[in-house]
């Protein structure tokens, strides 16, 4: 893949998560994509989009903030800060790192710090 598709997955990625898009989150990974997250450990594609459907209601919308996109031809790493449009729930520092194939995320390994976020945000 060129670094302008692997650039493309990273971006529809992120815009569909700000929009709460979870249909078009979803078509852009491989039914058998694996993903990690820090808090919630190995997900499938339809756990991981529960949990963000599950963030969704508890927290409201986000934004991503302070981004910065490292690409390679198959790969692509995501620095940001998640804003959350709740005052009470503080920004969260976080890393995406997934593997691209044919246009589609076959693994995400997903690290936010979940240090002063309230509890209740929490959980799979």
């Amino acid at each position: 893949m060129s670094l302008d598709d692997v650039r493309t997955v990273a971006e529809r990625l992120v815009d569909a998560s700000e929009r709460g898009d979870l249909a078009a989150m979803g078509a852009l990974f491989d039914p058998e994509a694996s993903i990690w997250h820090s808090d919630l450990g190995v997900l499938d594609r339809e756990r991981f989009l529960r949990a963000v459907e599950r963030l969704r209601d508890r927290v409201g919308s986000w934004r991503y903030v302070q981004r910065r996109l490292h690409l390679a031809p198959e790969a692509f790493v995501e620095q940001h800060v998640i804003g959350f449009d709740r005052a009470e729930v503080p920004d969260a520092l976080a890393c995406v790192i997934a593997d691209v194939r044919d246009g589609l995320i076959v693994r995400l390994d997903e690290y936010v710090s979940i240090d002063g976020l309230p509890s209740w945000t929490r959980s799979e």
